[in-house]
């Protein structure tokens, strides 16, 4: 049996917490109204760098967290709208291919696909997704006039990115290297790429923090690209392969430098870039 959870704290008793683990509030007034509106369990995931080995914190104060925090928002902010054109970029060049390959309900046979059980995962996830999307106009649409037959093209709008990565690793090899080759990359680098893009999307998608978080995959590394570290788990190398998911666009890709440059120098006396993979010309290698 585990141990019994602690009980709710007020604000009040929430700043005396963080003064008490060593924490500096120069304003306890302005620090509980700050947690009125933002959970503590959030915030104190920003800590973890400060964090010493007996639990207390060192070299900190309230501000700086904050000033943190609000840097990841912003962060999280510039990546959601960069990967939602990669997102929507996948799907399409999917919907293309497969339409024109095996026909508008091609998605729907098992036999133009790999692993019979993943493709059964894969429609089931869809007939959730659309019970889910029924009062939207274009299901209504299919619904009204097609008996709820949906193309691929349709289908894919509903499919969670998750799903449609899985879509891409469950088609036959060469269909997937068909795809990739849209990117100028092979079909190994587009799965393992997907993957991260899609843990990408959903931290940010569920406000969940980019600093001093290690990813559970890393994209796999272009050969003699060496502006890439195997062993970073954090954002940058995630971000550097966007580039080429973004399909050459530099329409989006340009204004995410500037705007990724403008968050980090704001931030800057703040944050240590190091805590999301940006080497200190992370700036020069995105060019």
């Amino acid at each position: 049996m585990g141990k019994t959870l602690k009980p709710a704290t007020t604000c009040e008793e929430q700043v005396q917490l963080l003064i008490n683990r060593g924490i500096t509030v120069c304003d306890e007034k302005r620090a509980c109204t700050v947690l009125g509106h933002l959970n503590y369990y959030r915030l104190s995931a920003y800590m973890l760098p400060y964090k010493s080995k007996n639990g207390e914190y060192q070299n900190i104060n309230f501000e700086k967290i904050l000033a943190i925090y609000t840097f990841d928002q912003a962060l999280r902010s510039c990546i959601f709208s960069f990967v939602e054109q990669i997102e929507i970029t996948i799907r399409t060049r999917i919907a293309y291919f497969h339409g024109h390959s095996y026909g508008p309900e091609g998605y729907l046979n098992v036999k133009n696909f790999v692993n019979p059980e993943l493709h059964k995962r894969m429609i089931d996830s869809f007939n959730r997704e659309k019970d889910t999307c029924k009062n939207l106009l274009f299901v209504k649409h299919h619904d009204a006039h097609y008996g709820g037959k949906m193309p691929v093209w349709a289908a894919v709008e509903i499919l969670s990115l998750t799903a449609i990565s899985n879509f891409y690793a469950n088609m036959p090899t060469q269909d997937q290297k068909t795809v990739a080759q849209k990117y100028g990359i092979g079909s190994e680098y587009l799965r393992s790429w997907l993957i991260c893009i899609c843990e990408l999307r959903n931290r940010c998608a569920h406000y969940m923090r980019l600093y001093y978080y290690n990813f559970l995959s890393t994209p796999k590394i272009v050969k003699n690209d060496s502006a890439l570290d195997p062993n970073n788990y954090k954002l940058f190398n995630i971000l550097y392969v966007g580039r080429y998911l973004i399909g050459g666009r530099d329409e989006f890709w340009d204004p995410l430098k500037i705007r990724l440059k403008n968050i980090v120098d704001e931030f800057s006396e703040h944050i240590d870039i190091h805590h999301i993979g940006f080497a200190d010309n992370w700036f020069n290698l995105i060019k």
